[in-house]
């Protein structure tokens, strides 16, 4: 599969870029939702890895591709540029089948494999360094690796966890929890501070009975660090629902595997998380409950 930039003849001012993808064309063979079946049967240009048979020429094209380089059955396209520029195919035929994205319809066009890697100059060695497999049998995996041991084989998870191996996740980690740390500290310390300022006469009525400071400051942590876990808990359960939806979204719409996994020791820091904004609203509820006059609340 390559993205090439072409056109059709006259046309090299209104140059479109398109994927490509190669096959080894069979009647039965479907692509993209494209059939193989308007090419040559199997890949003659390959020759055995000579590069030197014959020239079909033959494209595939799915509707998006046909209206966006306004061609039909027999237009010729050409590479704007590469190495194989003097290289064109012609359109055998326009499929019904179109490959949709969050961004629209991709333009496709099938033809076969060695055909795609003449255009892209990848006949001394491949440029890709992923290949995708698709199938439901839980032998693949084992079977590839037999057949190319010097490659890694991975799952859809695997793939996804790869991918993340940048710096990027890990400072956007950094400032989410900056920015949780301050936000549920603000949060918890005004609407728990706005409720012990109404129960006032509650905590004056508690040390009227002999119950001390140090015992209501306990009852006062208890209450934000109960709030704080609790809300942590919350959040964790919608966490790991939205990640589950974003994924099947994305993999209905925009991308062949997941694109958000959640760490096993997620839960772990969230609670750790939740606990240390309890610790750090603390102190300013404390301050609030200390300053509590126990006189002036029982005689108003």
């Amino acid at each position: 599969m390559h993205a090439m930039e072409m056109h059709t003849p006259g046309g090299e001012d209104e140059s479109e870029y398109v994927v490509v993808i190669g096959v080894i064309a069979q009647s039965d063979v479907e692509v993209a939702g494209l059939s193989a079946g308007p090419l040559t049967p199997g890949d003659p240009h390959y020759a055995n890895g000579s590069y030197n048979g014959t020239w079909t020429g033959q494209a595939v094209m799915s509707p998006a591709s046909a209206e966006l380089l306004n061609a039909t059955n027999g237009t010729s396209l050409i590479p704007s540029r590469g190495t194989q520029a003097n290289r064109t195919l012609t359109v055998s035929a326009v499929g019904d089948g179109d490959v949709s994205t969050g961004m629209g319809q991709l333009p496709i066009v099938l033809v076969h494999l060695s055909e795609a890697q003449q255009l892209s100059g990848a006949t001394a060695g491949d440029q890709a360094d992923q290949i995708l497999v698709d199938t439901n049998s839980r032998d693949v995996k084992s079977e590839l690796e037999n057949v190319y041991p010097r490659s890694t084989v991975m799952a859809r998870s695997g793939l996804t966890a790869q991918n993340m191996s940048s710096g990027l996740p890990l400072a956007m980690s950094v400032a989410a929890l900056c920015v949780a740390l301050i936000v549920g500290t603000l949060f918890v310390g005004t609407t728990m501070g706005l409720e012990i300022t109404a129960d006032q006469q509650q905590y004056a009525l508690l040390g009227a009975l002999g119950l001390p400071w140090r015992s209501r400051a306990v009852v006062v942590l208890v209450q934000a660090l109960t709030v704080t876990v609790v809300g942590g808990i919350l959040g964790l359960a919608l966490g790991y629902l939205g990640i589950q939806l974003t994924n099947q979204l994305a993999q209905q719409y925009i991308a062949p595997t997941a694109i958000a996994v959640a760490h096993p020791m997620l839960a772990v820091y969230g609670v750790g998380v939740s606990i240390l904004i309890g610790l750090l609203a603390a102190p300013y509820l404390l301050w609030l409950t200390k300053r509590t006059s126990i006189l002036e609340q029982l005689t108003t």
